[in-house]
């Protein structure tokens, strides 16, 4: 492949092909963890090679234990957070997003060392990343593997919503979460956006 390519990944830090003095720039994305655990619920859920077929309820305790396909989501991201400064990386939250879109393409484009974007420039990137866009863009929303899903399950990007983890979570499966989140992270600066209320 020749330079500059964009590679997508779910690898875990330690797994992650760097050396100190190259070129690469790294983004990472994160959510909640109870919209992450939700989206997952749903996403394995509905394709047959996961062979899942427990309600939420189960796949709550699974999430919080790390007994899942990748691993612990919390450890995963514990590790970038905690390395943050090893790696030429833009940490980036799902909910910042939603709640300064603009700004946050304005610090990812002044990180990549690109152009200076136009007005025009930022409204044809926010409509060409909306989820409503993405949803039936054929490169975003997997349906070339439609075939692998299971009939009636919900679409690979069912809704892009924040919070929606509150139409689906009980009080106890939320304190759960609340519970290994704080285990991991309360050493941490790290603050998760729950809603945008």
């Amino acid at each position: 492949m020749t330079s500059p390519r964009v590679m997508t990944t779910h690898e875990t830090y330690s797994n992650i092909a760097w050396r100190p003095g190259t070129k690469t720039k790294y983004i990472y994305l994160t959510r909640n963890p109870k919209d992450v655990l939700v989206s997952y619920y749903h996403h394995m859920a509905g394709y047959r090679a996961y062979e899942y077929n427990e309600p939420l309820s189960q796949f709550v305790q699974l999430f919080t234990k790390g007994k899942l396909p990748y691993g612990s989501w919390f450890a995963h991201t514990l590790d970038y957070v905690e390395n943050l400064n090893n790696m030429d990386i833009f940490y980036v939250d799902y909910e910042s997003l939603h709640l300064n879109f603009e700004k946050v393409v304005m610090r990812l484009n002044r990180f990549l060392g690109l152009r200076n974007l136009s007005n025009e420039d930022l409204e044809s990137i926010k409509e060409r990343c909306s989820f409503n866009r993405m949803k039936v863009d054929s490169n975003t929303n997997m349906s070339r593997f439609e075939h692998r899903r299971k009939p009636n399950s919900a679409d690979f990007l069912r809704k892009g919503r924040v919070g929606d983890w509150e139409h689906h979570l009980t009080t106890e499966e939320c304190a759960n979460v609340d519970r290994v989140t704080d285990s991991y992270f309360s050493k941490t600066t790290k603050k998760f956006i729950y809603n945008l209320d």
